[in-house]
């Protein structure tokens, strides 16, 4: 089953054409984390692209929640935890080259975690993708933040509570 749901088998709790809509949307983002300009977060002029927190964000959601094994609200809890963590520890003034230590071993953390079947390719391509983009600069990272904030925004209600079957 691709999309999860919570209605009887054989049933849906959508319409036809809103399903179908699900479907392209979770097309479009593995579209999108396969295309070799993403993460442009920032635009020229150092402004975040509004696409990244509006519509690529709904379709890497899409693509998440029907990911193979499923996304967990707490895999995505965790990563998105230790995300603001940074965020929280830039804004105090720990030096950036110290964020950029532990963002980097996000990427190892992920790739564990997908060895062990515990989250899909998407994230983990989600994650290795922006981290790389985000060590580039305090801008980078906090377009990164902010892009971050808006996925797990459009994942509430799509993926569910528990570990990945």
């Amino acid at each position: 089953m691709l999309f999860r749901s919570n209605a009887p088998a054989g049933q849906r709790d959508v319409c036809d054409k809103c399903h179908q809509e699900m479907q392209t949307g979770a097309r479009r983002g593995k579209e999108h984390l396969n295309d070799p300009s993403y993460p442009k977060l920032l635009k020229a002029g150092e402004n975040l692209c509004a696409d990244y927190l509006d519509v690529w964000a709904n379709d890497l959601a899409l693509a998440f929640a029907q990911g193979h094994p499923m996304l967990t609200k707490s895999q995505l809890r965790g990563f998105y935890g230790q995300i603001k963590r940074l965020e929280a520890s830039l804004s105090r003034n720990r030096p950036f080259d110290d964020i950029v230590c532990e963002l980097t071993r996000l990427k190892p953390l992920v790739h564990t975690r997908f060895a062990r079947n515990k989250i899909p390719l998407e994230f983990k391509t989600f994650i290795e993708k922006n981290v790389a983009a985000a060590v580039a600069s305090k801008e980078q990272f906090n377009a990164f933040v902010r892009h971050f904030e808006a996925v797990a925004a459009f994942c509430e209600g799509r993926i569910k509570e528990g570990e990945a079957r």
